[in-house]
């Protein structure tokens, strides 16, 4: 069966499933649903909200804490970079995250407002592990990065930045790196404050487990802007809309493949090699 073949016919099925799949909305948190009920405006918009809504899901223990506290990091750590003249174009790298956190926050609001058919496969397999908290923090981490990297990502660049401008965008876009791989100290200590446990873990690899998530991360980036290219070209046509399908199957399938790996520290064996192993698996 070739590639394409294989998108159709997984295609077909997922959006098969979607449609006969359909859940009435239910009732949401109030608290919540207030910080993600309408669009971010701008960055600092953005940046004041999430830090809310982090702030709200610590208090309530609620796992989706995690990575809303690594991604107040990353936020305010692009602002920094804008603000200092960092990019050619600030102002399109601002778009750009303001349009990526509103997937994201609309991935929320949907799952908190029970309409659960509208949520992307992938972000309802990590908010639905994070609600039965059996997964660890690490995991939990992971599989919020995984989804809004390898699923959101390439949306928001197709949306923000029409086709005759991507090459010319794609200099700030690689700078982006900059922000991440110089936030990736600051998110770890983020994330160990759920468990001390990732501390540790964090200790014992030295700087491995940074260079492996710079590696990681950057490559997962760049995939993003070759499947923009690819909503580009199928745009809202049946095509588009097995496309769609297709990526969010994928997607779901390693964020299940995270959500069902041991936790790091349960591995019996606690060498840096063994945990790099295990980090690799995850990632890839």
């Amino acid at each position: 069966m070739t590639f394409l073949a294989k998108v159709v016919f997984v295609s077909g099925a997922v959006l098969a499933c979607a449609a006969s799949g359909a859940e009435i909305g239910l009732q949401g948190d109030p608290a919540l649903l207030a910080l993600v009920d309408r669009e971010y405006e701008s960055l600092a918009d953005f940046s004041e909200r999430l830090s809310e809504l982090e702030s709200v899901l610590s208090e309530r223990n609620d796992a989706r804490a995690v990575f809303a506290a690594m991604y107040v990091v990353l936020t305010d750590n692009a602002t920094i970079l804008i603000d200092a003249g960092h990019f050619d174009d600030g102002q399109w790298v601002a778009a750009f995250m303001v349009a990526f956190g509103n997937l994201y926050r609309q991935a929320f609001l949907d799952y908190e407002s029970g309409n659960l058919d509208k949520v992307p496969a992938t972000w309802r397999v990590t908010f639905d592990a994070a609600i039965e908290n059996n997964s660890s923090v690490f995991q939990h981490a992971l599989m919020g990065i995984h989804s809004h990297i390898n699923r959101d990502m390439a949306y928001a660049l197709a949306a923000v930045t029409p086709v005759n401008e991507r090459a010319g965008r794609f200099a700030d876009f690689v700078r982006t790196n900059d922000f991440i791989v110089a936030s990736i100290d600051p998110v770890e200590n983020a994330v160990a404050q759920f468990d001390s446990a990732l501390g540790m873990l964090d200790a014992q690899l030295g700087g491995i487990d940074e260079r492996l998530l710079e590696k990681t991360l950057t490559q997962w980036r760049f995939r993003a802007w070759r499947l923009a290219a690819t909503i580009d070209l199928t745009g809202n046509t049946q095509s588009g809309q097995f496309f769609s399908a297709y990526l969010d199957h994928i997607a779901e399938k390693r964020a299940v493949r995270i959500r069902d790996a041991r936790p790091l520290y349960e591995l019996g064996n606690n060498s840096p090699k063994a945990s790099l192993a295990v980090v690799r698996r995850w990632c890839w």
